[in-house]
């Protein structure tokens, strides 16, 4: 269990991390004409990084359902 623990925490910082890095710059117009650059994260290291997450929680999930089941019996 503490090395899944320890997978979550980092799974947590790498979607953290990607969801901050500011790795993708567009040239945008506003509203008023002006042309400006927009700095968002990269999609697909967010989506990536989400994945890892969720499937680390998964797994958290089905040894603690295991667990649960162990106990009853």
């Amino acid at each position: 269990m503490n090395e899944l623990q320890y997978k979550m925490a980092l799974a947590m910082g790498q979607l953290e991390d990607a969801q901050n890095a500011k790795s993708t710059v567009r040239l945008t117009r506003d509203e008023n004409g002006n042309m400006g650059y927009q700095y968002t994260a990269n999609e697909d290291d967010v989506s990536a990084a989400r994945q890892n997450f969720e499937d680390v929680l998964q797994q958290i999930n089905e040894l603690s359902s295991e667990h649960q089941n162990d106990l009853m019996q």
